[in-house]
């Protein structure tokens, strides 16, 4: 049964559809929405691109953008100094590093001049 406003006031119609019966929802959307209050109206002028401290579920900055790329470049950076240990026989054994290889890395070949001066720009603190 739809709310009043739909028949008598001419409102806008909901416009999400029920799983089971497989027909459009009687309710009136919500102002500037296309959908009513029981579908999730969120009103487009309302909604805002906040980021970073100004987002509501921003806690702490672990899981920023900028962290998680800052992460990603010291990881970069330690894979090459396991490779340029490995390769100079620094440790007791060969070390290997766990999981995944980062997307900035790329491994390169301690034994080729011209890669191992690429491996130790990379490792040079900035």
């Amino acid at each position: 049964m739809p709310l009043p406003s739909v028949a008598i006031h001419g409102a806008r119609q909901c416009k999400a559809i029920t799983k089971r019966s497989k027909k459009r929802c009687l309710n009136p959307s919500a102002y500037g929405c296309s959908t009513c209050r029981y579908h999730g109206a969120n009103p487009v002028h309302t909604r805002k691109n906040v980021a970073g401290e100004n987002h509501p579920n921003y806690k702490n900055g672990i899981w920023t953008k900028e962290a998680k790329a800052e992460r990603s470049t010291r990881i970069v950076t330690l894979r090459h100094l396991i490779d340029l240990g490995n390769h100079t026989n620094l440790f007791y054994k060969q070390l290997k590093a766990r999981g995944r290889p980062p997307s900035g890395y790329k491994q390169l070949d301690p034994t080729d001049p011209k890669q191992l001066s690429l491996v130790i720009l990379k490792t040079r603190p900035k």
